[in-house]
């Protein structure tokens, strides 16, 4: 239960511990205040009256709270042994009536008159006694007619904090203050509670930047609970998911509790950028600063396979399973797996935040783990600090932020396989896999700040305070493909933002049937709102090709708590002139002006461009190019493909058997013929 603490006691608890702070002292975590004052407000006088009639039937009440004196005349006499200066009111008498008119007469207005009313009430206090502003609020709040007393509390800016790394701000490690971690860090410089884990290929964790950032597992063995294929016990500081044995040629992996890294420096490199051990007077820093990792190795069992990561979804299962608050995927390919996205969902819902690197293709392809639902995708920028998107970096619809990626100076090791002996090291690298872990660590900075705030709403945090960088890249190729922006460190600790996400869309008919050329139905969104609550919240709906009409395109919906779902429907209208071969584009923005909060949406009408026939005791879907089951089999998008009655979709590879009469003209005999 929240432990509920008023004024008087409260002060007596920190008069002990806190005092008049010099500006040395500028940021501890002490409360401020300014000497020889204090704030006391008074309460009016029907309330003091009320309190007094209670107190004269009281026998045990002392002469000065029966006497009947004005609260400020009490408070006056108190004062004269405290070397009183100056008694000043916040505002002057007079100001309630004058805000009331000002405000109208709603409810509003009285609230509004009501606090003005106190402000006349709300005394600044100077006295040249010496007494600690504590002693004496405590003092004076117990006097008859007082509402509250407190010391006159200052607040700082936030002034940046910078770390004492040896080579912090090097090339290489020069990336911190373009994305404001400098002013993140003046904020918070996160929590040993916090765990990153790093699922990968193995982490030298005996790095001297890494060895005291290490996880420790305070209940090794708890995953070996869930998993049925291997025995997973002595997790001390993580699971080995692949140490040897050529998966390839059929053999079971060899597994051990030693996630090391021994064939790839990988692993090792993400660590540091996420978590290395900062302020230590050596190295690197890490953007989680004093956030611990938890390395997971998922692959990299043997050299000719040192970039191979085989068992990724199952190093996330494991990371939820053993708490951790963030899970960074510096890995990923083509090809949609219904398993990974399982496995980011499962981890999702035990409390894990997924943070995935979107792909160093150059395209905007999809790319896994990154393109699921609830995964927060991460592209790389130009390590110039210009905003300009990396040549190696994917974007794309599902990308929801970017990050320096390029030239990263971070934690390594040199391995001699014949002597099994590592020499630690620091060395360069480029790739949205380092974009992937600066954002792992503000996500974990995040966290310990916000201890309660769910994975959801800790990406929505920083997509939403990410800033556009469409400006520095302005190719047709980008046009609504570069997510967010890039991360602003400070901002996402500091501005609390909504955070739509859409969960669903749909496109029917009034009787259920899919909307057809030259026909009208509705558009429904399914939506939450993760972060802080709305007050004004806009949806707006565009169509990016001719040919269909949206009635009603903008919808207010006002005030959205957080967590809550909310569904918003649109009506539409495709004209019979729309051109069938290619798939509706819509965006969906999202603002809120009140927060200073936007977003956006993009999402497909791809049904438009197949059918679904269901003949006796087949299914399957045809699209408009002749496609039979997916439009993209690879990914298996856009249809249903090839199922038989009481099966699942058959349809991986496939030829198609016609029947036709191929016979010269006059002749009798008709031979069926298979092309």
């Amino acid at each position: 239960m929240p432990m509920r603490c008023y004024l008087p006691f409260c002060l007596i608890i920190i008069v002990s511990i806190t005092g008049y702070i010099s500006s040395a002292e500028a940021f501890s975590n002490k409360p401020e205040y300014l000497p020889g004052r204090i704030i006391v407000k008074l309460e009016d006088s029907q309330t003091f009256s009320d309190k007094q009639r209670i107190q004269e039937k009281s026998l045990h009440k002392g002469r000065d709270e029966v006497s009947g004196d004005h609260p400020q005349e009490i408070l006056n006499r108190h004062l004269r042994d405290h070397g009183i200066q100056t008694m000043e009111p916040l505002f002057r008498s007079g100001s309630a009536t004058r805000a009331k008119r000002i405000s109208g007469e709603d409810r509003r207005g009285d609230r509004l008159a009501e606090l003005t009313d106190g402000f006349e009430r709300t005394f600044f206090i100077t006295y040249s006694s010496g007494e600690d502003p504590v002693d004496l609020s405590r003092e004076i709040s117990q006097l008859p007619g007082v509402a509250y007393a407190e010391p006159h509390f200052i607040r700082r800016t936030m002034q940046p904090y910078i770390p004492n790394d040896s080579l912090y701000g090097s090339t290489g490690q020069n990336f911190f203050e373009y994305q404001n971690f400098h002013h993140a860090w003046g904020i918070t410089q996160g929590s040993s509670d916090v765990v990153i884990s790093i699922v990968d290929s193995g982490v030298y964790y005996n790095h001297p930047d890494l060895i005291e950032k290490l996880w420790r597992n305070p209940d090794p063995g708890r995953a070996n609970e869930f998993f049925s294929d291997w025995e997973i016990v002595n997790d001390t500081i993580g699971w080995n998911f692949w140490e040897s044995g050529d998966v390839f040629e059929g053999e079971d992996p060899e597994q051990n509790a030693n996630p090391i890294g021994n064939f790839s420096t990988h692993g090792t490199h993400v660590a540091g950028i996420a978590a290395a051990d900062t302020d230590n007077e050596i190295g690197i820093a890490g953007t989680g600063f004093n956030t611990m990792y938890m390395p997971v190795k998922a692959g990299g069992g043997d050299v000719e396979n040192s970039n191979v990561i085989a068992y990724g979804y199952h190093g996330v299962i494991y990371a939820a399973l053993n708490d951790a608050d963030i899970i960074n995927c510096s890995f990923g390919g083509a090809g949609l797996s219904e398993f990974g996205k399982e496995a980011v969902a499962f981890a999702t819902e035990r409390g894990s935040l997924v943070i995935a690197a979107a792909g160093n293709n150059g395209n905007d392809d999809p790319f896994y783990p990154a393109a699921y639902q609830n995964t927060l995708a991460v592209g790389s920028v130009s390590r110039n600090h210009n905003d300009v998107l990396s040549g190696f970096s994917n974007y794309g619809y599902y990308v929801d932020v970017f990050a320096t990626g390029e030239g990263i100076l971070s934690t390594y090791f040199d391995y001699d396989a014949d002597e099994v002996a590592w020499t630690p090291s620091y060395h360069s690298t480029s790739g949205t896999s380092m974009a992937t872990p600066v954002v792992s660590g503000l996500a974990a900075l995040i966290k310990a700040e916000y201890p309660d705030w769910s994975p959801r709403r800790i990406a929505a945090q920083i997509r939403g305070t990410a800033r556009s960088i469409r400006a520095s890249n302005p190719g047709d190729e980008y046009e609504h493909r570069l997510g967010k922006g890039l991360i602003d460190a400070e901002s996402a600790l500091t501005n609390i933002m909504p955070g739509i996400k859409v969960l669903d869309y749909t496109f029917d008919q009034e009787d259920g049937s899919k909307i057809n050329l030259g026909e009208s139905g509705t558009v429904t969104i399914t939506a939450a709102n993760y972060g802080e609550s709305t007050s004004s919240l806009n949806f707006n709906l565009e169509v990016i090709q001719p040919g269909i009409h949206i009635e009603q395109a903008s919808v207010n919906l006002g005030s959205v708590a957080t967590d809550d779902t909310i569904q918003v429907s649109f009506e539409i209208e495709i004209f019979d002139t729309y051109d069938p071969s290619e798939i509706p584009l819509f965006r969906l923005d999202i603002s809120d002006n009140t927060a200073n909060y936007s977003d956006f949406f993009m999402f497909e009408y791809n049904r438009l461009l197949f059918e679904i026939m269901d003949i006796n005791t087949i299914q399957a879907s045809i699209s408009s190019d002749g496609t039979i089951g997916f439009m993209d089999a690879l990914s298996s998008q856009g249809g249903i493909g090839f199922i038989p009655e009481n099966y699942g979709n058959i349809l991986y590879e496939g030829g198609l058997m016609v029947s036709a009469d191929l016979q010269p003209f006059g002749a009798t005999d008709r031979t069926p013929v298979i092309i």
